[in-house]
């Protein structure tokens, strides 16, 4: 389908793109219409920008959280295993567990207190490994898809936005034809707009696709969020009742 032309009463049009579109040229002053609504457009590229913001967030959260340590007592190798690194908390059971077990400190109830920590600890680090672990498998991926479709989805914009400059450019050029050169120039610049006008459709209709596809993911970004929440939240209330233990 064409879109719709407009008589031109400006000389120029404002980019419709990324850099623009959140100070747009009222409808009005638009030799052409958008292909996409602005409101409409306005949601997406904030939804763009929170899921992407998220999803630094949760991998920086993951970062922090899953950072695996030299054991501080060994030069940087595990007396047992041989493994390297570990969650800060196994290093904590390590400590107070290999303590605990010489039973030399000379009173029963710092021994007890140190296995009691040992065994809190390796809980704790069980918990934290269980969650960094669904991090990776249930809240991580999505966001990753998610943003990736953003990324693809202003390429697109862009390009739609490049056609409409280009269309925008001719119609112009034939409002500003004098009289006398119509005759000469009024059949070329027909043909090029026809052909223009075609570019910017297809690319306007390439774009409608990819915003279904976005908009269509909404709830998705809804329920990552809700997911995030009922693990994180869990992993907090299971980390207090085991120090509590």
């Amino acid at each position: 389908m064409m879109n719709k032309l407009r008589l031109p009463s400006m000389p120029s049009l404002p980019s419709f793109s990324l850099s623009s579109s959140s100070n747009p040229t009222s409808p009005g002053d638009q030799l052409t219409d958008p292909p996409i609504d602005p409101d409409q457009l306005a949601i997406l590229l904030r939804r763009k920008q929170t899921t992407t913001n998220w999803l630094a967030v949760v991998q920086r959260f993951a970062r922090n959280y899953g950072k695996r340590k030299s054991d501080p007592t060994s030069g940087g190798v595990s007396k047992e295993s041989g493994e390297k690194e570990e969650l800060i908390e196994g290093w904590c059971a390590r400590v107070a567990s290999e303590a605990a077990e010489d039973k030399l400190h000379g009173d029963d109830q710092f021994t007890s207190n140190l296995e009691s920590l040992g065994t809190t600890y390796r809980h704790l680090s069980t918990l934290l490994d269980s969650f960094l672990t669904q991090i990776d498998e249930s809240i991580l991926p999505p966001l990753q898809d998610r943003v990736q479709l953003y990324k693809e989805f202003e390429k697109i914009l862009k390009e739609a936005d490049k056609a409409r400059s280009a269309l925008e450019a001719i119609l112009v050029k034939s409002s500003k034809l004098k009289e006398k050169d119509v005759e000469k120039k009024s059949q070329d610049l027909e043909a090029e707009t026809h052909v223009l006008q075609r570019v910017y459709d297809d690319a306007s209709e390439v774009l409608r696709s990819a915003v279904e596809e976005v908009e269509s993911g909404y709830v998705e970004e809804e329920s990552l969020i809700g997911e995030w929440l009922r693990l994180h939240t869990g992993q907090i209330r299971n980390r207090v009742r085991q120090s509590s233990c």
